[in-house]
């Protein structure tokens, strides 16, 4: 069976409308987006810093991911478009604040 329900533009902005008012909504964003991007939940919370940042604390064009961070054996990597690695610097600003600006690579 195939889900054929299309998600337009209007329909992803009031999806993250409704999730700019729960609990923890800068995970939960990032991680909706993410999906879009095609990575999963699991792989998702397996990111750490230095996957998606440089030393800098630039955002990667790619995001690389070894076996012990992916589904089965082998690697996998997302390609980063301007706006997600826009969403990324915010994400960033948002763990700088809860975090006292202690980020490290």
């Amino acid at each position: 069976m195939v889900n054929e329900v299309f998600v337009d533009d209007k329909k992803i902005k009031d999806i993250l409308t409704y999730i700019s008012g729960m609990k923890h909504s800068e995970q939960i964003r990032m991680m909706f987006l993410c999906s879009h991007n095609g990575m999963r939940s699991i792989n998702f919370a397996y990111l750490q810093i230095k996957d998606i940042y440089t030393e800098n604390l630039k955002v990667k064009d790619v995001i690389c991911l070894d076996y012990d961070k992916n589904k089965g054996k082998n690697k996998c990597s997302y390609y980063l478009n301007s706006q997600m690695k826009k969403e990324f610097g915010e994400y960033l600003k948002y763990l700088q604040q809860k975090w006292g600006g202690k980020i490290n690579p």
